[in-house]
């Protein structure tokens, strides 16, 4: 009696877990299609956008800018340059011999007002 109910119980047990199991590897499957899917018309659309940063590969070596008045970059445009450079450099795990930066221009934000401004008043009472 005893073992007939211990036996019962596995059982009920292992079908539970099997059933488990057998329906989460289903959603797996499922997320990872839908993945796919998105991310393939995103991709798609990646390839229609404009890139905002020109990036040149070249056998130079250094940052080469042009801008329409070169004599009036200062100290911060062009620490801001080699930043720039740096941080493509580091995305695309290349050197910045390999990289010239053209131009580049701010990019406005998207985000709505009241975003805009909960986060600068996040900003300055949090540090």
């Amino acid at each position: 009696m005893l073992g007939e109910l211990l036996t019962l119980g596995l059982k009920v047990t292992v079908l539970g877990l099997g059933t488990t199991f057998v329906a989460l590897f289903g959603l797996i499957i499922a997320i990872e299609l839908i993945n796919k899917i998105v991310n393939q018309g995103l991709e798609n659309k990646k390839k229609q956008s404009t890139v905002e940063a020109s990036i040149v590969e070249g056998e130079t070596s250094g940052a080469n800018i042009s801008l329409e008045d070169t004599s009036t970059l200062d100290n911060e445009d062009e620490e801001l340059i080699a930043v720039i450079t740096a941080a493509i450099a580091a995305s695309l795990n290349r050197s910045t011999h390999d990289i010239i930066v053209r131009s580049f221009r701010r990019v406005p934000h998207q985000a709505p007002a009241w975003n805009l401004a909960s986060r600068r008043d996040q900003i300055t009472t949090r540090l």
